[in-house]
């Protein structure tokens, strides 16, 4: 090849190379294969040249082929499942099986996907002639990104250059069920090289120190089909088996979009409990959606009490989950019905105070969330109650394999007692609250977040996430500030 013709192809390979999109999105499949209406990173190139994709997650893989079967001339850009990758070494039946087995398929010299086409597709023992539509993934401007930041109020004190008060996006970010608008909230939180993701950690922890308020307008256009999803919310609520703080449990906020189509709000940060539960909001209209959080303010109350078992083995207890599962979902209910609330009103705390060789010891501290307004009818059932003693015991006895934790003489099952039964206390905390389009709803979240922060985790997302799943929805004007 004369050396200005190479040069010359270097150029244009580059250029093509450059113009690849490193993240493609699919839509409009048919009901059957829902599963290819999903987001595609780009994996690297082929034989031929042309970029190939597999599904963020699944193992759909989108790449083109010149032959399917090593025989036929058909040259077509191929949607399939596939165990491992397209084999980049050859030159055409790229998954090697001497076949032509597709999810979908589109006839095609062209070295990049078709954009807007009708595909054929295997659609449940069916196939079918589809219009798919082939997006490139832009992260530019999608993710929460400042505009700019304000101080408390962007009307009255206007523009200022120090970050952390609050900061807003004003341009309409379509979901297509498939994304989201992301923002990491961590320094060290990494989404890879081809995601524009501006970390925030000072900000964040300026903006979410006190009380706060995320706000924005939503568009929703359909349920969540899978399970319920959220519209904006922390990294915790994404899943329950990892955690990027290292620590043992996701902490969340979130304002979810339930599967009947109507909102709620809840966070399991520090000693919070609750849910507010909103109006449905799939009507076709937009609506102003706005999660208040109240740190110390607000209208919640919590009741501490603590006491301790007698011949009953902490670390017997923590070493059986089964055990400590069962104990403490027991006390919960007993500490319940003694203040007449719900379980999930009630946080429960295991400690060790062994004092005397194999004697068991189990110290118990609990919490109660309560509203404020009925706070001192609460404490004064837990004052005033000549059970709650009774109750615990019952509630530990009827504990999974709690046998196994009693020590003492034989018979061991005769030597458990309460002893160190405090007397209640009670402290106001924090609220949050949900407003649709200026309606505040009525429920009951208790903010009380202690030292820990409501994104540990790292994240926040609006449009979904919660376990990788969007809400198709329109969002615009998203607004986080400081004030509640």
């Amino acid at each position: 090849m004369p050396s200005r013709w190479k040069a010359a192809f270097q150029l244009c390979c580059l250029v093509l190379a450059e113009a690849t999109p490193a993240r493609i999105a699919v839509y409009d499949s048919c009901t059957a294969r829902e599963d290819v209406n999903t987001e595609y990173n780009l994996q690297g190139t082929t034989a031929t040249g042309a970029p190939f994709y597999k599904a963020v997650a699944s193992d759909l893989h989108l790449y083109f082929d010149p032959s399917c079967d090593g025989v036929t001339a058909d040259s077509r850009w191929i949607i399939s499942s596939l165990t491992g990758t397209p084999d980049t070494t050859r030159a055409n039946d790229l998954d090697g099986d001497a076949a032509c087995s597709y999810v979908a398929y589109i006839s095609s010299s062209a070295l990049s996907p078709p954009l807007s086409s009708t595909w054929t597709m295997n659609c449940g023992g069916s196939t079918q002639s589809v219009a798919l539509t082939i997006e490139e993934v832009n992260r530019d401007g999608v993710q929460i990104a400042p505009a700019f930041f304000c101080a408390y109020n962007c009307e009255d004190r206007g523009k200022v250059t120090r970050p952390g008060r609050c900061f807003e996006k004003t341009e309409i970010f379509s979901t297509r069920g498939v994304s989201w608008m992301y923002l990491a909230t961590r320094m060290s939180e990494s989404r890879g090289a081809n995601v524009n993701i501006r970390p925030l950690t000072d900000e964040w922890a300026t903006y979410s120190a006190g009380d706060m308020t995320w706000e924005g307008w939503f568009n929703v256009k359909s349920v969540p089909e899978a399970g319920r999803s959220m519209l904006m919310g922390t990294f915790g609520t994404n899943d329950a088996d990892q955690t990027f703080s290292t620590q043992n449990r996701r902490r969340h906020g979130a304002v979810w979009l339930e599967t009947d189509g109507t909102l709620g709000l809840s966070t399991n940060t520090g000693e919070s409990s609750g849910y507010i539960p909103g109006p449905n909001v799939i009507d076709g209209k937009w609506h102003h959606i706005a999660a208040v959080w109240n740190q110390t303010s607000g209208g919640g109350a919590q009741i501490y009490k603590s006491f301790k078992f007698m011949h009953v083995r902490y670390l017997t207890i923590i070493g059986r989950s089964e055990i400590e599962d069962s104990l403490i979902l027991n006390l919960k209910a007993a500490m319940a019905a003694e203040a007449n609330m719900t379980s999930d009103d009630v946080w429960v705390y295991l400690t060790d105070e062994q004092v005397i060789g194999n004697e068991g010891r189990t110290a118990v501290s609990m919490v109660v969330n309560v509203e404020r307004k009925s706070a001192d009818l609460a404490l004064a059932r837990i004052v005033r109650s000549d059970t709650f003693e009774a109750s615990m015991m019952s509630a530990m006895r009827a504990s999974t394999l709690i046998a196994n934790t009693y020590t003492g003489l034989d018979p061991k099952e005769n030597n458990q007692y309460i002893y160190d039964n405090t007397f209640p206390t009670m402290a106001y905390v924090g609220q949050g609250r949900l407003l649709v389009d200026n309606i505040e709803y009525t429920g009951r979240v208790t903010y009380s977040p202690l030292a820990e922060n409501i994104a540990d985790n790292g994240q926040f997302f609006v449009g979904g996430g919660h376990e990788a799943r969007a809400v198709e929805c329109e969002v615009a004007n998203v607004r986080l500030w400081t004030l509640a």
